[in-house]
């Protein structure tokens, strides 16, 4: 649902914003035939019920996406998790020197009061909808019928066309017999152009959007211009004697209520006033301009309503996030800014998982076929990011595999495709630039600490005390929104023996581990495991995870218990912080300061709690 909300929200800017060209072309262009207008309104539908972007040379609408969470200038990641929202990577650990605080956190957060409200919104409106229905159906229940689908009704004051796949013409029985030719000739147009159809699915869009005014805005004018352009078709080879009793009638059968209908089209609805003047004023339009009209509508909808090629901004938008080649001066070497990655921290790491490049005191540097990343391990924040298929080394296998190696000291990066025996790319840390260079390397300056000798993911280091540390990567598996590291290394205390994930969601980037002082008044408790989050709310077995958290007893010696996967907890005040259970079915944990064993009465591994159903898979 959260991945729906999000798209929703992501899909309807654009659609505001051709909701808005629509809007001034019909201003600006009102001698155009009416019958431009609904085709108009559809290519807004057809963006409204797309969850996929639209991309053109003619584009004019940034080719990233816009939802985002703070500011793009100042993250060097964007991420996107299970939410599907646009992350800015791990934003809350990039300012410059703190963590920003996450929001408070009390079971039901703010995201899910938006999804609630966005839900009870549309089931309003398919209420109405539904209850309309039944209303109208009630009222024409004992009409009479007096040819196929035509039927005339005592309880109505209006014509109108009223199904969908099977339409029938519902008459007043107060009309006069002979106003019934241009009644029918009315509705049954609407039949020929499909109005039946398109006006309920205009209705079921507004549903899903009816937070956004600009798709009110397009629903009423959608309505307006359908009865126009139906109007237009039935007049336009009829005389002047025809159209006048045709207005005529219009006029007589006007019942502008106010209200919104959603699925019957009446003969006289809707902005009867506008409709009479643009019959008596009607001349029909020359072929060549009919044809000039669509084009130039087209074209102005598919600048404004599509996005640009990545191609395309790549080359013309120095200033945009895309990657682009920018020339300093013709005495310097041209430089490619790097872009910031798109995480789908759902997807697997690849065959090949993740790798480490190197890694020193201070920070590690790694990535995968997703991009390309150096994070600050002292302060828990990433220090730069980069795309790397601009430049075409996102391959982990086959011709365009790429070897990525790091100088000594970790300031840059090189990054040489296999194929290619003649050209690498050098990535300034610093800068944020790549530059192209020829394929030259002094094998004596690179960092030599990555392995994977032991069987896992490693990058060797010497501490300042020439103690020899390793970073190491666990739960490299199924998803990327598992993925953490470790520090190991003779000298490292137990309690620094901790797990820190490096793709987390929103909410948790401010969490620090927890004592057993620490914990008391849970209110919320999740886990990312096996590709899944789970989430805990219920209150009995919320206290029970409290119990066993807080009156745990640190332990003695070392726990041959397996300790990889971070649990969250919430406390009732907002703060969140970090244990981690056992995999197995050990009675042990990990905490801030060390591993506790935990009442033996109560079992929290991951496995159990799950195994159990405390925890529900979000």
């Amino acid at each position: 649902m959260r991945q729906m909300f999000f798209a929703i929200l992501d899909n309807v800017w654009v659609a505001s914003i051709m909701i808005l060209v629509v809007v001034l072309i019909r201003i600006f262009m009102k001698k155009i035939p009416k019958f431009i207008y609904p085709l108009l309104w559809g290519l807004v539908g057809l963006k409204l019920l797309s969850p996929f972007d639209i991309r053109s040379s003619l584009g004019l609408l940034p080719s990233s996406k816009i939802v985002e969470y703070g500011s793009q200038e100042q993250a060097p990641v964007i991420i996107r998790t299970g939410l599907n929202i646009v992350d800015d990577g791990i934003d809350s650990y990039i300012s410059n020197n703190a963590q920003a605080s996450a929001p408070i956190d009390k079971g039901i957060g703010f995201l899910d009061v938006c999804i609630f409200l966005w839900l009870a919104g549309i089931f309003v409106l398919v209420l109405y909808m539904l209850v309309s229905y039944i209303v109208i159906r009630k009222k024409v229940s004992q009409s009479i019928n007096i040819e196929e689908r035509v039927s005339i009704c005592d309880e109505i004051n209006s014509p109108f066309l009223l199904g969908v796949i099977k339409p029938q013409i519902f008459i007043p029985s107060g009309i006069k017999k002979d106003k019934y030719d241009y009644i029918l000739t009315h509705e049954k147009m609407h039949i020929k152009r499909g109005d039946h159809l398109w006006k309920p699915l205009g209705f079921l869009l507004l549903s899903i959007y009816w937070f956004n005014p600009f798709c009110w805005i397009a629903y009423y004018l959608f309505c307006k211009d359908v009865e126009l352009a139906c109007d237009e078709k039935v007049i336009s080879k009829r005389d002047s004697l025809w159209k006048a009793n045709y207005c005529q009638t219009l006029l007589e059968c006007s019942t502008d209520t106010g209200k919104m209908i959603f699925a019957p089209l009446g003969f006289g609805e809707i902005g009867v006033k506008e409709r009479i003047k643009k019959i008596m004023v009607y001349k029909k339009t020359k072929l060549s301009v009919v044809i000039l009209a669509i084009v130039i509508c087209g074209i102005i909808v598919i600048c404004f309503g599509t996005r640009k090629k990545v191609s395309d901004a790549s080359k013309n938008s120095a200033g945009q996030e895309k990657t682009v080649a920018k020339e300093k001066d013709s005495t310097k070497q041209d430089e490619i800014i790097g872009q910031k990655p798109v995480v789908d921290v759902n997807t697997s790491p690849g065959a090949d998982g993740t790798q480490l490049y190197y890694g020193d005191e201070n920070k590690i540097i790694f990535g995968g076929y997703y991009g390309l990343f150096v994070y600050d391990t002292e302060n828990q924040k990433y220090i730069q990011s980069v795309d790397l298929k601009p430049i075409g080394c996102n391959m982990t296998q086959g011709d365009g595999a790429v070897e990525i190696m790091v100088k000594k000291g970790g300031e840059v990066v090189y990054l040489h495709k296999m194929s290619d025996k003649e050209n690498m790319y050098e990535y300034s840390v610093e800068n944020n630039t790549f530059v192209k260079k020829k394929y030259n390397l002094d094998k004596k300056a690179l960092y030599h600490g990555a392995t994977t000798d032991n069987g896992y993911v490693e990058a060797r280091f010497k501490t300042k005390k020439g103690k020899v540390n390793s970073y190491i990567f666990v739960n490299d598996y199924l998803n990327l929104s598992e993925l953490a590291y470790r520090r190991i290394g003779q000298d490292i205390e137990e309690k620094d023996d901790l797990v820190f994930p490096l793709f987390i969601e929103e909410h948790l980037r401010s969490a620090s581990y927890f004592t057993s002082s620490d914990v008391y008044n849970i209110v919320r408790a999740e886990i990312e495991y096996d590709g899944k989050h789970y989430v805990c709310k219920n209150k009995k077995v919320l206290a029970d995870i409290e119990k066993g958290y807080a009156n745990a007893q640190k332990g003695k010696g070392l726990s041959a218990c397996p300790f990889t996967y971070v649990m969250y907890l919430t406390r009732k005040d907002g703060v969140i912080g970090m244990v981690i259970p056992a995999m197995d079915s050990c009675k042990a944990c990990v905490m801030g300061d060390g591993w506790y064993e935990q009442d033996n009465s109560l079992s929290m591994s991951i496995y159990d709690m799950i195994e159990k159903g405390w925890f529900k898979a979000e």
